[in-house]
């Protein structure tokens, strides 16, 4: 009898829901209201979890790498993380002036799925640029220092990648999607109370460019990236120097071979991220190059001081 009634209460609220109109100024304050809670109460709990180390909270800090840069993987977990607490928010809300019950107990599965897919992948580029840089095969540059270039769409040294571009594009069209959805759903006279799915090929699309961007870090790492070529000034007569950063520059802890305007160059201090090297022409332009391992490196340009 006691689950008859629960199960007479269940389609009850359910009925409720079905049925209720829900006016357009609530369903739009409730939207709006729930994206400021979002933006100020993620920052706020991270800032809590970090033992308030960080200076002040931010939304943004949660999705750039430890060198200070956008991380690509992170930024779309971070995504995810508060569009699905922004819709779980808007929905509570709304359930609660439905006299519902607050608590949504069936959460799409492919929902589950797409948070399981972009935690993974930030999980997963977080371990492998940490094992190599652990293992001295990079030196990651910090934002703001020579050669940083790396960004949300770019590599490390500055140029576009399409892998991230790639996973980045599917990531803003299914945010967008689900979005729409989720006003849709919650429109006056066909409000449920459930959260919406996401499309299955839509997901599979999302799974594929993140397996694709995952496997991208895991070939190219290994191969020697150049930031940039900088000359010293000079101090009195004696010989010029220069320095050019990037990471991948030894091969078993083995220096590689230094190249200018395409010839073999002796080098004075050969490290994990940094090269110095006696300037041959100290007026001229200059390309410089790095062949580690038998792998050949991007070129940078060497500019004359001003």
């Amino acid at each position: 009898m006691q689950a008859i009634a629960l199960a007479l209460v269940a389609v009850e609220h359910a009925g409720k829901l079905r049925t209720l109109k829900l006016s357009e100024s609530l369903r739009a304050e409730t939207f709006a209201y729930g994206a400021i809670i979002t933006i100020i109460l993620l920052p706020v709990i991270s800032w809590i979890a970090a033992g308030a180390k960080l200076r002040k909270p931010s939304l943004l800090k949660l999705s750039k790498g430890a060198d200070g840069r956008a991380s690509t993987s992170k930024a779309q977990w971070l995504a995810w993380l508060t569009v699905i607490f922004y819709g779980y928010l808007v929905l509570t809300w709304l359930r609660w002036r439905a006299g519902a019950p607050l608590v949504i107990t069936n959460v799409p599965v492919n929902l589950l799925t797409v948070l399981g897919f972009s935690t993974g992948t930030a999980v997963s580029a977080k371990a492998i640029t940490g094992s190599y840089v652990r293992a001295g095969k990079t030196a990651k540059a910090a934002a703001g220092t020579t050669g940083a270039k790396g960004g949300l769409l770019s590599d490390d040294s500055g140029v576009p990648d399409v892998g991230k571009v790639q996973m980045v594009a599917f990531t803003v069209l299914a945010i967008a999607i689900y979005l729409v959805n989720l006003w849709r759903s919650t429109s006056p006279g066909h409000f449920t109370g459930a959260m919406p799915d996401i499309d299955s090929s839509l997901l599979v699309l999302m799974g594929i460019s993140q397996g694709g961007y995952v496997g991208k870090k895991l070939v190219t790492y290994g191969s020697p990236v150049l930031y940039q070529a900088v000359r010293d000034r000079a101090v009195g007569a004696g010989p010029h120097t220069a320095k050019v950063t990037g990471h991948f520059l030894t091969a078993n802890g083995a220096p590689g071979t230094l190249l200018i305007d395409g010839q073999a160059r002796p080098d004075r201090e050969w490290r994990a991220g940094q090269i110095t090297f006696e300037d041959p022409e100290p007026g001229s332009q200059l390309e410089v190059q790095v062949s580690v391992g038998g792998q050949l490196s991007n070129t940078v340009t060497l500019e004359p001081l001003p």
